[in-house]
C-alpha cells in the first residue's frame, strides 16, 4: 500500500512536472520574443510550439505577428526611401523654380531696358518738338516778312499806277499839242502854196513827230529818247524846209512873212511838245525806277519764299521724325507692357509653385525623418538595422 502511494506520488509529480514544463516553456519562449520585439529586433525566429491549447494560439497568433511587422516595417522603409527620394526631387524642383526666378529677373531687366529705351525716344521725341517750334517760328517769321514785302510791293505798284496816269495824262497832252502841230502846219501849208514842195515836207515830218509822239505812249521807258531825236529831226527838216522855201521865194515877200508866222508857231508847238515830252521822260524814268525796285522786291520775295520753302521742308522732316518716334514709343511701350504681364503672370505662377513645393517638401522631409527614425529602432536582418 505504501508502495503505491510512493509510486502514485512519483507518477503526480512527474505529470505535473511535465505539465508544468509543457506549459511554461512556450510561455518564456514567447516572452523572451515579446522581450526582443519591444528591443526592435524583429529577427525573432518563428516559435515552434505544437501544443494545442491557450499557450499555443498565443504562440501562433505572436509569430502572425512578428511576420506582419517585419513586412510592415520593410514597406515603411522602402516607402521612407522613397520619401528621402521625392525630397530630393523636391530640391530639385526647388533649384529649377529658382532659375525660373533668375529668368523672370532677367525678363524684368529686359523691361527695364525698354523702359530705358522708351526714356531715350521721348527724349528724341522733345528734341524733334523742339525743332519743330523752331521751324514753325521761322515760318512764322518769314511770313510776316513776306506780307511786309508784299505789302511794300502793292504801295509801288500804286506808285507805278500813278505814274503811269501821268504818262497817260502826258501822252494825250502831247497827242493834243501834235494836233494843234498839225493844224498849224496845214493852215501854213496853205499860206506858203508858192512853196508846195518844202511845206508839204515840212507837213509830213510833223505828221510823223505826232506819230511818234502817240508811239510813245506805249512805250514807256524809251519815249523821252525817241521823242527829242524825232522833235529835233523835225526841226532840222523844217529849218531846211523853211531855207528852201526861202530860197524858192525869195520873190514873194509876203509869203515869207506868212511862212515865218508859221515857222513861230510850229516853234510853241514844238517847245509846248518838248516840255510835254520832258514829263513822258520824267514819268518814264520814275516808272523805270519803280520796276527796278519791284523787280528788287520780287527778288527779295522769292528768297522769303525759298527760305519758307526749306523751313517747310524741315518742318516736314522734323514731323517725320516726331511720327516715327511716337510710333516707335507706342510700339515699346506695347511690348513693355506685354512683358510687364508676362512677368506678373510668371511670377505669380512660379511663387504659387514654390509655396506648394516648399510646403510639400517641408512635410514630405518632416514624414520621412519620422519614418526614419522609426524604422531605426527596428532590425529586419541579423545583425542589421532598417535604413532610413
Amino acid at each position: 500500500m505504501i508502495v503505491f502511494t510512493a509510486v502514485a506520488l512519483l507518477l503526480g509529480g512527474f505529470s505535473a512536472i511535465v505539465v508544468t514544463w509543457s506549459i511554461s516553456r512556450p510561455a518564456r519562449m514567447v516572452a523572451g520574443a515579446a522581450d526582443r520585439l519591444a528591443d526592435g529586433d524583429l529577427t525573432v525566429e518563428t516559435l515552434n510550439v505544437r501544443s494545442r491549447d491557450e499557450i499555443g494560439d498565443m504562440a501562433r497568433a505572436f509569430n502572425r505577428m512578428v511576420e506582419s511587422l517585419r513586412s510592415m516595417m520593410a514597406a515603411i522603409g522602402r516607402a521612407s526611401a522613397e520619401l528621402m527620394e521625392n525630397g530630393r526631387q523636391l530640391a530639385a524642383m526647388a533649384e529649377e523654380s529658382a532659375s525660373a526666378t533668375s529668368q523672370i529677373v532677367a525678363a524684368i531687366s529686359h523691361v527695364a531696358e525698354g523702359a530705358n529705351q522708351q526714356a531715350s525716344n521721348s527724349n528724341e521725341t522733345a528734341v524733334s518738338a523742339q525743332h519743330l517750334r523752331k521751324a514753325i517760328d521761322q515760318i512764322a517769321s518769314g511770313a510776316q516778312s513776306q506780307a511786309q514785302q508784299v505789302q511794300e510791293i502793292n504801295a509801288l505798284i500804286q506808285r507805278m499806277a500813278e505814274a503811269m496816269d501821268e504818262v497817260s495824262a502826258a501822252a494825250v497832252e502831247v497827242a493834243k499839242d501834235s494836233e494843234e502841230d498839225v493844224k498849224t502846219a496845214q493852215a501854213g501849208g496853205e499860206a506858203v502854196r508858192a512853196a508846195v514842195e518844202g511845206i508839204e515836207r515840212m507837213r509830213e515830218r510833223i505828221e510823223e513827230v505826232a506819230s511818234r509822239v502817240h508811239e510813245l505812249g506805249r512805250h514807256s521807258q524809251r519815249i523821252g529818247e525817241i521823242l527829242i531825236e524825232t522833235i529835233h529831226a523835225g526841226i532840222q527838216e523844217v529849218v531846211g524846209a523853211v531855207e528852201s522855201s526861202t530860197q524858192e521865194a525869195e520873190a514873194g515877200s509876203k509869203l515869207a512873212g506868212q511862212v515865218g508866222e508859221a515857222l513861230d508857231q510850229i516853234v510853241r508847238s514844238v517847245a509846248k511838245s518838248s516840255e510835254s515830252a520832258r514829263r513822258i521822260a520824267g514819268a518814264a524814268e520814275r516808272v523805270a525806277e519803280d520796276t527796278d525796285e519791284i523787280v528788287q522786291r520780287a527778288t527779295e520775295v522769292a528768297s522769303i519764299i525759298e527760305e519758307n520753302t526749306a523751313a517747310t521742308e524741315e518742318m516736314s522732316a522734323a514731323s517725320v521724325q516726331v511720327t516715327d518716334a511716337m510710333n516707335e514709343i507706342s510700339s515699346i511701350a506695347a511690348e513693355t507692357a506685354a512683358s510687364a504681364e508676362e512677368v506678373v503672370a510668371s511670377a505669380e505662377q512660379v511663387n504659387h509653385h514654390v509655396a506648394q513645393v516648399r510646403g510639400a517638401s517641408s512635410r514630405l522631409m518632416e514624414v520621412a525623418e519620422e519614418l526614419s527614425q522609426l524604422v531605426a529602432r527596428f532590425r529586419l536582418t541579423t545583425g542589421e538595422k532598417a535604413s532610413g
